[in-house]
């Protein structure tokens, strides 16, 4: 029973003691296997993980895991795109604990900066997992587990201040407690940056430094009310306000994006038998995102319209039931009720119901993992007076197979579909287009997995298709119709993950080869590079540990016919154990200074020194 608990839970707290080369994860196919057994591409973040890495960003920290590139507009707290295995920003969708977080009205991901100090460890699910997670789910999965303190009741923190005047706080104080198990946390991030845009390539640029303040909170608590159920809460609350530039109006002119998002989630799970275990989320999350100029909402055509809300009802019903002691179902039920609004232009509404099912099966040396799903997807607009409604709806699949070869070694092979529905902007938003088709897409993979002792390595071979893409007609001077169905669009390519410890070196190496190609009109897709990597090897030396990461990827195309050029990228970091509860980390960020860009004109961070304290007593 452990092993379904683990699947509904998203927590591996029972398996703590597994090799963190080899954890168990719940996101490759929603059933808590062991990652080596995962027949779909997976990697883990561990607590561990994200605390050596003192990555500023979620976007920073995941840069150089295999199928993750991402692109931003400036320093932190910047919009971000994210890139799974050469997808758009769009099909990619992000769990938290499972569950499915927010979008704006263009499909953009609500949470792509959530501080790190709130995360326990993060699963990345590469590839196309509609079956599994529905509409959009195409280039991957991001699934974030929130931090969840074991035994005795403890306070923990971290202190953090380096280049840019960077300032980090939090705090958190959370155990278990006779059958209640609690975290609550409260924390502080700044920076005073660097101008978001080159002057020198835009000079209508303001040149001032454009920093970013984040305030954030998160509550978490679970009660077993008996030896088969048990009652969640978490509560979490985060606001931002960011500096940006704009390449248009004056140079002396500021901006600034505003936001703030806030979620509940409540949670009841239950055995229902030994074989069944059934858990209901109901979830509450909403958005607000001010567009200011010199500090006042940005005004467009004489229209105050820089004023953008979101609000999201859902309700997720998952189950897992164990057939017999090699086989496992999981079926269940997804809804959302969402509302998106620019206040004084329009306002969307968007309802998905989804139903899913799946089995895992093992036989000997063979395993088999199958998911289906049906998802509806119904739009609703209102603007200016009139209104326009757009229903659509569709069925994905997942088949798998692998087969172990030898003790270390096993393949593998997969076929997915998936889809993605137009957004209501891109339906029925400035420049809508309310004829267009939903994206279909179609993913075939291969792999190779080697296990043993301290070492996971993953080798992987892919190819996605994808029919009635969706895309910006390429005129910004656009007013109506300017979305449009561009055709087949398709990415195929290498994708090497290693873990493992060598000669007394910790080692992660990530390694990418692909082609990510507008096939229809014969030009790459944007800011994504044809190859990219990373490789990061510490070591220790007893209360000490030191350790290198290298970051690279190859030129990219942006809009106009832009070139970015290749870049690599070296960073230094160490920590000291000063005793049981204190920890002194440092890094050094970019140590050779190295200009890049991510998004044409955009600046990004040069060199930067940081220095952390941790305070986390022992168990």
């Amino acid at each position: 029973m452990p092993v379904l608990y683990a699947a509904v839970a998203g927590v591996s707290s029972t398996h703590a003691q597994l090799l963190e080369t080899n954890p168990v994860v719940i996101t490759g196919s929603r059933v808590a296997e062991p990652l080596a057994d995962v027949l779909p591409s997976v990697s883990v973040i561990s607590r561990k993980d994200i605390e050596k890495a003192q990555a500023p960003t979620l976007a920073d920290l995941l840069q150089g895991e295999a199928g993750v590139e991402f692109g931003r507009n400036g320093g932190p707290g910047s919009v971000t795109s994210f890139f799974l295995r050469g997808q758009n920003s769009v099909n990619t969708v992000i769990l938290i604990d499972g569950v499915r977080t927010q979008v704006d009205g263009g499909g953009n991901l609500t949470i792509t900066d959530m501080p790190l100090d709130m995360i326990e460890r993060i699963e990345v699910l590469r590839g196309n997992a509609s079956a599994l997670y529905g509409e959009a789910a195409i280039g991957g999965v991001i699934n974030i587990i929130t931090r969840r303190s074991q035994g005795r009741t403890k306070v923990y923190a971290n202190l953090e201040a380096g280049s840019f005047e960077t300032r980090r706080a939090s705090v958190g104080y959370g155990g278990v407690s006779d059958d209640l198990s609690y975290d609550l946390q409260a924390g502080k991030n700044y920076s005073k940056g660097f101008s978001a845009i080159d002057p020198a390539l835009k000079p209508l640029a303001n040149p001032d430094r454009d920093g970013s303040e984040t305030t954030f909170g998160n509550v978490r608590f679970e009660k077993r009310l008996s030896a088969n159920r048990q009652l969640g809460l978490r509560l979490s609350a985060k606001s931002t306000d960011t500096d940006f530039d704009m390449t248009s109006g004056a140079p002396s002119d500021t901006h600034r994006f505003k936001t703030r998002t806030e979620g509940i989630n409540i949670f009841w799970r239950e055995n229902i038998s030994q074989q069944w275990l059934s858990q209901l989320d109901l979830s509450y999350a909403d958005f607000a995102n001010d567009n200011l100029k010199n500090g006042a909402i940005a005004v467009s055509f004489g229209t105050p319209n820089g004023e953008y809300r979101g609000r999201q009802n859902s309700v997720r019903w998952f189950n897992t039931y164990a057939l017999q002691s090699n086989s496992t179902l999981n079926f269940g039920l997804d809804y959302s009720d969402e509302t998106y609004k620019q206040l004084n232009t329009y306002e969307a509404k968007r309802h998905l119901t989804g139903y899913f099912a799946g089995m895992n099966h093992k036989e000997g040396r063979w395993t088999w993992q199958a998911n289906a799903r049906q998802d509806t997807v119904s739009l609703d607009r209102v603007a200016s007076g009139t209104s326009a409604s757009k229903d659509n709806s569709a069925s994905s699949y997942l088949l798998g197979l692998g087969y172990t070869l030898t003790a270390q070694w096993r393949a593998t092979a997969s076929v997915s579909t998936g889809f993605r529905t137009p957004t209501a902007d891109e339906l029925m938003g400035y420049g809508g287009t309310l004829s267009l088709s939903p994206e279909k897409h179609k993913t075939e993979e291969l792999g190779v997995t080697f296990q043993q002792a301290q070492t996971l390595a993953r080798l992987v071979y892919f190819h996605t298709r994808s029919e009635n893409a969706i895309a910006w007609s390429g005129s910004f001077s656009c007013y109506a119709d300017c979305y449009k169905n561009i055709g087949e669009t398709r990415n195929q390519g290498l994708e090497l993950s290693v873990r493992t410890e060598w000669a007394g070196n910790s080692v992660r190496l990530s390694a990418v080869s692909q082609d990510p190609w507008n096939v229809t009109e014969n030009s790459a897709l944007l800011r994504r590079a044809k190859r990219y990597g990373s490789l990061d090897v510490s070591r220790s030396f007893g209360a000490s540990e030191v350790g290198t990461r290298l970051y690279a990827a190859s030129a990219r195309s942006d809009w106009d016919n832009v070139n970015l050029p290749g870049y690599g990228l070296v960073s230094f970091y160490a920590s000291r154990k000063m005793d049981a509860n204190w920890t002194l980390r440092v890094r050094l960020d970019n140590a050779l200074d190295k200009p890049y860009r991510l998004a044409d004109a955009y600046n990004t961070a040069g060199r930067g020194f940081f220095v952390a304290l941790q305070y986390s007593p022992k168990q």
